[in-house]
């Protein structure tokens, strides 16, 4: 039995920032691998009950095992000040259990704990029993009834609340529906297990809604929103978000491309209608004359429709059209409660199909493609200054596509081999302008103005042939430049860039998938593993001298940290997209690991296994984390130097008896041969 620890790790604590980020966990695995008591993943708030079990049973060397025939089990142990030893987890009688889902996303439910719980949680992953092949959701042991924290919900006057808008975000005319927002986390998506009993969600149905579209999460009085897909079309004052973003009183919300609402902070006393005074609404049967307006409640439960029934799903109120005010203009600027600040200044993206329809939408200054991360803004700094503006419209206007790169058939191979092969990445001031000039080549492949007699199934596949094209000649390419660190950098955030474009596009996107799609996503595979070895060459030529006694501290990280920023100059220089940089870099923080900690265990390093140089090869290493910290690369450089880290803490640490217990704590990452 596999535990997953996740007790006393301090990225579980209740403040909001764990709710967006992730941490790393423990994984206890005594009855797999005795030598081996546990290992560590690091998870993102994500990252879902299947996933975890997959990557654990990667970790133990099972990958050979059908991860489906494990499931992820919740298990709440006694609350207990001292830390769980992974000898005596296993030993704990829990007070209660559950089965996950595999869609279930562990360390979300952990960041929806409230503060006062004092009950410890751990997940196992266990083996599936063939009574659970088919396990019902938020299934509940009978050992879990009296650990089941029941809310009551009691007074909701004062919960935040979407009010329904027309398509093209003003006030329905009729009766609106008011979606009250609950506490911890509610799903929106056109999946029809979100209109199950017990799960807290808002059902949508309609064109560009996925199954599982975005969450609301609300927490610590703050609501926030998250997509839970790249691709799920999301809008806040008419600009899109990609990222988690704090929700602010008026806030106008597009979710796909026919839901509109507009967020209120404080329920029904935010809300326009609860100000109106009695002289200009009238209640809904108003028998006893009372000042207080009746609205008629419509809870969803299981399909089934009740009136004034509290449940913990998500209940939908009718307010009455007299009690809602009408307005002419996005705010009314005369009301005492409601200032219109001024908006933050935005760029406009445009966005053409192949018929002719044209897309605009805004976009934030800090989010411009090639910018330093320091210059990024992040959803809530941009949006904060802009409570409600209303939400534009989607345009109908079928005007012509005003950029196309027209090109004959008898010339696609000069074309390509001009766009690709006879490119000097030196000598171009804009680095993506390949795969731009490819994208509207692609655009016009599909364009009415492209052989006007061809059906649509000759299009597609002419487009097909011409990407597959495209892709061969990209591969030719980054093969000629394997060993040029320039070129592979550039042909990376080029072929890359395309690969996104081609997926994201819905109109290219559908007929190219899986091919030519997925021999793009090898040419950027390729230039990747290119991209990797050369750097680690670099990389190599400046490790000897932070293994150098004679050098001082700053000396010795030197010419690594002028590696590593020359590198990361490169890649934006390039306009490489933030998660291939990541990633590169997290192969780079790997080397560095693997070059110290192979030294510090070999014969020529044992000499050195002494405190003092301990504490000097940590000053080092703290130099390589302070410049990843500054970079934003702070988290994979903490996961890829956790072992050479963990043994110069070894190194320093007093050998005395009380100092046993912590080292067996901090240095996990170390067997007990090394």
């Amino acid at each position: 039995m596999l535990f997953i620890d996740a007790l006393n790790d301090s990225s579980y604590s209740n403040d909001n920032s764990f709710a967006y980020l992730g941490g790393s966990l423990k994984i206890y695995g005594t009855e797999l691998s005795p030598s081996k008591p546990y290992v560590t993943l690091l998870v993102s708030v994500r990252d879902r009950a299947d996933k975890i079990v997959k990557e654990t049973l990667e970790k133990y060397g099972l990958e050979r095992h059908d991860p489906s025939d494990f499931c992820l089990a919740e298990v709440i142990l006694p609350h207990s000040e001292n830390e769980y030893k992974s000898e005596s987890v296993g030993q704990l009688t829990p007070i209660g259990e559950r089965f996950l889902e595999d869609d279930d996303c562990p360390l979300m439910l952990l960041a929806n704990r409230p503060a006062n719980v004092t009950e410890n949680i751990i997940f196992q992953v266990r083996r599936r029993p063939d009574s659970m092949s088919r396990p019902r959701r938020r299934h509940l042991s009978s050992s879990s009834a009296s650990a089941v924290r029941v809310v009551s919900p009691g007074n909701r006057a004062m919960d935040p609340c979407l009010v329904e808008l027309s398509a093209d975000g003003t006030d329905v005319p009729g009766n609106p529906r008011v979606f009250r927002v609950l506490p911890n986390v509610t799903e929106l998506g056109s999946d029809r297990a979100l209109t199950q009993m017990g799960v807290q969600s808002f059902p949508l149905q309609g064109p560009y809604v996925h199954p599982r579209h975005c969450v609301l999460a609300f927490m610590d009085g703050v609501v926030t929103l998250t997509p839970c897909t790249p691709t799920a079309e999301i809008e806040i004052n008419g600009q899109p978000i990609v990222q988690t973003t704090i929700l602010r009183d008026r806030f106008v919300i597009r979710i796909g491309r026919s839901h509109v609402f507009r967020f209120f902070e404080h329920g029904a006393q935010g809300a326009p209608f609860a100000s109106v005074p009695r002289s200009q609404s009238q209640p809904f049967n108003d028998q006893k004359g009372d000042d207080n307006n009746e609205r008629r409640t419509l809870t969803i439960d299981s399909g089934r429709r009740s009136v004034g029934r509290d449940s913990s799903n998500v209940s939908v109120e009718h307010v009455d059209s007299h009690t809602w005010p009408r307005r002419n203009g996005p705010a009314d600027s005369t009301s005492p409660t409601h200032k219109e600040p001024k908006l933050v200044a935005i760029q406009l993206e445009t966005t053409f199909d192949v018929d002719g329809t044209i897309e605009t939408c805004a976009l934030s200054p800090g989010l411009q493609g090639g910018c330093d991360v320091k210059e990024i803004v992040s959803s809530d700094r941009l949006f904060a200054a802009s409570p409600a503006p209303q939400l534009r419209p989607h345009p109908t206007a079928r005007d012509s596509i005003p950029a196309i790169v027209e090109l004959l058939d008898n010339v696609e191979d000069e074309f390509l081999y001009a766009v690709i092969r006879d490119v000097d990445p030196e000598r171009q001031q804009f680095k993506l302008s390949p795969v731009y000039v490819l994208y509207m080549a692609c655009r016009y492949r599909l364009s009415p103005h492209y052989r006007t007699s061809l059906l649509a199934e000759e299009r597609a596949a002419m487009l097909a042939n011409f990407l597959a094209k495209t892709t061969n000649m990209l591969h030719v390419t980054i093969q000629d430049h394997c060993h040029s660190t320039d070129a592979l950098a550039f042909w990376m955030a080029n072929s890359s860039e395309l690969l996104n474009l081609v997926k994201l596009d819905r109109v290219i996107g559908p007929v190219t998938n899986p091919e030519p799609q997925e021999s793009l996503a090898d040419a950027v595979e390729k230039a990747f593993g290119h991209l990797t070895s050369c750097l680690r060459e670099e990389l190599q030529a400046a490790m000897p001298a932070v293994l150098d006694p004679s050098l001082d501290d700053s000396s010795a990280a030197g010419p690594c940290l002028h590696m590593l920023a020359s590198a990361m100059k490169l890649l934006r220089y390039c306009r490489l997209n933030a998660a291939l940089t990541i990633q590169l870099f997290s192969q780079l923080f790997h080397f560095i690991n693997m070059y110290l900690f192979n030294w510090l265990v070999s014969i020529e390093g044992s000499s050195y296994c002494s405190r003092a140089w301990g504490q000097r090869l940590a000053a080092r290493i703290g130099r390589i984390q302070e410049w990843a910290e500054k970079q934003g690369l702070e988290l994979a450089a903490e996961c890829h130097l956790d072992r050479i880290v963990q043994a110069v803490k070894l190194l320093q640490t007093p050998k005395t008896m009380d100092q046993l217990a912590t080292l067996g704590a901090t240095c996990y990452k170390l067997n007990s041969l090394q």
